[in-house]
């Protein structure tokens, strides 16, 4: 895998004036986000446990709230991911008896899983049932469309559904159903479909299995 780097938006240069290398939503940001975001008291650290914004989030998706972890942004959790892979840790949260793990990628998706597997040194399989952690967008990045290359079993390695864009689908249904989708983490990254990416938020909900360990593993 290439070690380059490629990432939209913004460059040395500045913001460019048409910008088609994101998936930001293309109305600009959302009002109230933005004046929530601008009345913000920044002045103090935040509770380190962030009890009450994963109160609400476990909330408004109807799950436990030990289940709820917050990122730095999509990136950075890409990244710590793809290092719990690396360093032996399976879908279970258990040590890996593989001691070469691979990635499964998808064909056309965000730039940043690949170059975490090539920072963490993992393979890139070919196949999703022969990887140990498995990158999964819908709707997909840039098509907008269903991802169709699910492993058979999706206990089996530690797979990832970034949702990212799922606040911006206008039609068709999820390829998994709740019980499915408990089974795997869930990667948010409310920014996008609120017009505010440089605000770099992003949380996960973990597979139920986890739930009693996720806060202390990871």
């Amino acid at each position: 895998m290439s070690a380059d780097r490629t990432h939209g938006g913004c460059d040395a240069l500045g913001v460019p004036q048409h910008d088609f290398s994101t998936n930001s939503n293309a109305c600009g940001p959302c009002p109230v986000a933005l004046a929530t975001v601008q009345a913000a008291n920044a002045s103090h650290y935040p509770d380190a446990s962030y009890t009450d914004l994963r109160a609400r989030l476990a909330d408004f998706h109807g799950v436990a709230q030990v289940r709820v972890l917050l990122a730095g942004s999509a990136s950075e959790f890409i990244f710590r991911i793809s290092a719990w892979v690396a360093q032996g840790q399976t879908a279970r949260g258990e040590p890996m008896l593989c001691h070469a793990p691979a990635v499964s990628l998808p064909e056309h998706g965000y730039g940043d899983y690949r170059h975490a597997a090539q920072a963490w040194g993992l393979a890139l399989a070919t196949q999703p049932d022969h990887a140990q952690l498995v990158w999964a967008c819908e709707p997909s990045s840039p098509l907008g469309q269903a991802h169709h290359d699910w492993p058979t079993d999706l206990m089996g390695p530690l797979v990832v559904h970034d949702s990212a864009y799922a606040p911006l689908r206008l039609s068709g249904r999820p390829s998994l159903n709740a019980a499915q989708r408990d089974q795997v983490w869930q990667l948010f990254s409310p920014n996008k479909a609120l017009g505010l990416p440089g605000v770099r938020a992003a949380y996960v909900i973990a597979p139920c299995a986890l739930q009693k360990s996720v806060q202390r593993q990871i």
